[in-house]
């Protein structure tokens, strides 16, 4: 089961929200839009993105300023009642569900999204913010993209958070994660089953190669994160 890290800060972080615009940025190369549609919707391993006292003004006056939801709302990218987080932590839930108008869940991500109706079920962005080295990413991530193949969802945007190298343990490379993926057996059916579907699934990469590569939240952090964007669309080939 996956859990949040416990750390106010984690989401106001300034490289989170750089990693976020990445985001962004590739949702509008990849779709050519710079929201989702209405009819989509936006679901993400929020952490912590509520208080128990209000602090700001407007329409939503107990979100934290800077979190998430917070930043994707102040760029337009979506509207609050597109928004979907979820949070293992109690404390956290509880002090989310202070922000009306989201859907909020207290459960593991996966199962979340498992447990959502299929017919509603309709994501435009899934945000995964793991703490996962590359092989237990390509696992997670290839529960995912067996449940958009076999929901049948279409343009939909998958951004996954690795970690490459913590404190002293050995470095790692997107290659890594690159080459569990391909023996995944959920990776290999989601693929065709998206040849059944006419549909695709590709991963992004920047015009220069390149992932999205940043160090750890902390200010002397040793950590190094990478963003590794998946996106599955209509089309007929797949690069997996």
């Amino acid at each position: 089961m996956l859990s949040s890290i416990d750390n106010k800060n984690w989401g106001n972080c300034q490289k989170k929200k750089q990693s976020r615009m990445v985001n962004v940025d590739c949702y509008e190369r990849i779709f050519g839009q710079s929201q989702i549609p209405s009819d989509k919707q936006y679901w993400s391993m929020c952490g912590k993105s509520g208080q128990s006292t209000r602090k700001e003004e407007g329409n939503l006056p107990y979100l934290i300023k800077g979190c998430e939801l917070d930043q994707m709302l102040e760029k337009e990218f979506i509207v609050p009642s597109q928004f979907h987080g979820v949070e293992i932590r109690e404390s956290i839930f509880d002090a989310n569900q202070n922000v009306k108008g989201v859907n909020w869940y207290r459960d593991d991500f996966l199962l979340a999204m498992r447990k959502y109706d299929s017919s509603q079920f309709n994501p435009a962005f899934i945000n995964l913010d793991t703490i996962y080295m590359p092989q237990k990413a390509a696992a997670y991530m290839g529960k995912v993209l067996y449940l958009l193949a076999y929901r049948n969802i279409r343009n939909v945007m998958v951004s996954l958070n690795i970690v490459l190298k913590c404190c002293m343990s050995k470095s790692h490379n997107e290659n890594e994660i690159i080459k569990w993926m391909y023996k995944d057996h959920r990776v290999r059916s989601a693929c065709k089953k998206a040849e059944q579907d006419g549909c695709l699934i590709e991963m992004f990469k920047d015009k220069g190669g390149d992932f999205f590569v940043y160090n750890g939240t902390g200010r002397n952090s040793g950590t190094i994160m990478q963003t590794i964007i998946f996106y599955r669309r209509q089309g007929n080939v797949s690069i997996l």
